[in-house]
């Protein structure tokens, strides 16, 4: 299975089909608070291996023609190899290609990502206009980053997990960065951000501790949110120790 090599400065490890579907499992479990699995209108989980398991090399060369080798190099991660003289392989090279022939296969209308999906979404565009005649949209978002740029997340160790508690992922956030304060609201919550720079200026602290609050609040509800702040203030702040484990997918 292909790793995503976007943003990665070494090749990342090849995965079994049975560990892509233990993490699904996993992954299923943790969005469950965000998107509806049940319903009419519920969210659907498909595995790409039931068109991309019927793929030809006939049929890989003609989806591969779409794209340059410039193209593929040209992209920062690539680049920084290059520089350092670590290998590029070239089963990386077809991870954009196949995440657009997904869209294909599913006949996306439209996409939405983190901005550093643009390169993976917009392949799907290029191959569903070559191949179905069609628009596909992009919507990208801009990332939660520390102020040098890197993305909160697993390969920065402070990364937060929806299957964690309320309390973990409430005292999780407060361990954040100041930084991420305003694009942690702008992101993931509905707050109002007019005049918020002045008050995270003002009480930094005191804003975070909202922040942890409205985000708990949205995937919980706002018990947890006020049960987690009162743990948090009771337990965390008073002895001034925080620990956690998070589980990882």
């Amino acid at each position: 299975m292909i790793g995503d090599p976007t943003d990665k400065q070494a090749t990342r490890k090849k995965l079994t089909r049975e560990q892509v579907l233990e993490n699904s499992r996993t992954w299923v479990n943790q969005i469950k608070n965000i998107l509806d699995f049940e319903g009419e209108n519920k969210a659907e989980i498909m595995y790409n291996s039931e068109w991309s398991d019927k793929v030809t090399f006939k049929d890989l060369i003609e989806i591969s023609s779409n794209f340059t080798v410039q193209q593929m190099i040209e992209r920062d991660m690539y680049q920084e190899r290059l520089k350092n003289n670590e290998p590029i392989y070239m089963h990386e090279f077809l991870y954009p290609i196949a995440q657009g022939y997904d869209c294909v296969f599913m006949d996306v209308n439209l996409e939405v990502g983190g901005s550093d999906q643009i390169f993976n979404m917009l392949a799907g565009r290029t191959l569903i206009k070559s191949i179905k005649n069609k628009e596909k949209y992009v919507l990208a978002t801009k990332l939660l980053v520390d102020k040098d740029g890197k993305k909160v997340g697993k390969t920065a160790g402070n990364a937060l997990f929806l299957d964690s508690s309320p309390n973990e992922f409430y005292g999780g956030i407060m361990s954040f960065p100041d930084e991420t304060i305003f694009p942690g609201f702008e992101l993931l919550t509905e707050v109002e951000l007019s005049g918020l720079e002045e008050k995270i200026t003002h009480d930094p602290m005191g804003e975070k501790k909202r922040l942890a609050y409205e985000i708990v609040k949205l995937v919980w509800s706002e018990d947890e949110a006020n049960k987690a702040k009162s743990h948090f203030e009771n337990t965390i702040r008073c002895k001034k120790i925080y620990t956690t484990k998070f589980s990882r997918c």
